[in-house]
């Protein structure tokens, strides 16, 4: 499974680089909007990747909680 938090980073870091060296405006234009899209779905990514981890270790504790009140 690819990681989309490191795909998303790799596109826009691909459009800054294809805006920076185009000659042609709307291309410029057109890809700095695409970095700036592929940025915005890095950070949803990156939100969701900490809530998953968060809610990860919660669910680690309660089982533990739960363990220990069975023993």
């Amino acid at each position: 499974m690819v990681n989309d938090l490191a795909f998303y980073r790799a596109r826009s870091e691909e459009m800054r680089k294809a805006a920076s060296e185009t000659d042609l405006s709307q291309v410029r234009e057109r890809c700095e909007r695409a970095a700036e899209a592929f940025e915005k779905l890095a950070d949803q990514a990156s939100r969701n990747e900490n809530a998953r981890a968060k809610t990860r270790e919660k669910e680690a504790e309660r089982r533990a909680a739960t363990a220990l009140n069975e023993a």
